[in-house]
């Protein structure tokens, strides 16, 4: 009888671990008292129009216990970009395909992005990377539906993008899939 559960409980183990998601992870940090988790970037809006590009990425981060998302701001353009800020205010909000409204609260100091010039292509960057913070309660949402609409509020402006199911992007010629990516990648920070 013990050998016959113990035979159960190791094929119920393995089962589970079959299950589980393989994490696409950038890198882990872990030493005597952290360990830092974060996931690839993920192309999650591209809006492009001559010779404007908005990007923006971002990832899942672990530290901890907390759960984060990383966001990447990128604006390209040959006109002059106006300076984009986060402060304690700034919030993204996830506008969930069965109506739920998630919002995630800026976990870091006040920050601006700095501009840059690509010679190159002859064009303005600028790039504004930050993290938000993932409560518990908004990690079981964001599992249950498809992201459609996401607004980021920043102290400076507000961008409002609706969320494709399927993005294939010309500027890293991949194709993305936003709509589900919480769906299938937040247990990686769980």
């Amino acid at each position: 009888m013990k050998f016959s559960l113990m035979l159960l409980s190791l094929f119920v183990s393995v089962v589970s671990l079959a299950q589980k998601k393989d994490c696409d992870i950038d890198y882990v940090i872990e030493n005597d008292s952290t360990r830092f988790t974060k996931t690839n970037d993920y192309l999650f809006v591209e809006r492009s129009y001559k010779p404007a590009l908005e990007s923006v990425y971002i990832a899942l981060v672990k530290s901890e216990e907390t759960a984060y998302v990383q966001l990447q701001f990128l604006q390209k353009d040959a006109l002059f970009i106006p300076t984009t800020c986060v402060d304690a205010k700034s919030l993204i909000t996830f506008q969930l395909l069965d109506g739920t409204i998630v919002n995630l609260r800026h976990a870091q100091d006040d920050y601006c992005n700095s501009l840059s010039f690509d010679p190159e292509q002859q064009a303005n960057i600028r790039i504004l990377s930050t993290y938000f913070q993932i409560e518990k309660d908004d990690i079981a949402k964001l599992k249950k539906s498809p992201v459609s609409v996401m607004r980021l509020r920043f102290s400076t402006a507000v961008f409002t993008y609706e969320v494709v199911e399927k993005l294939a992007s010309k500027s890293v010629d991949k194709t993305y899939f936003p709509t589900r990516y919480f769906i299938e990648n937040i247990a990686c920070v769980e």
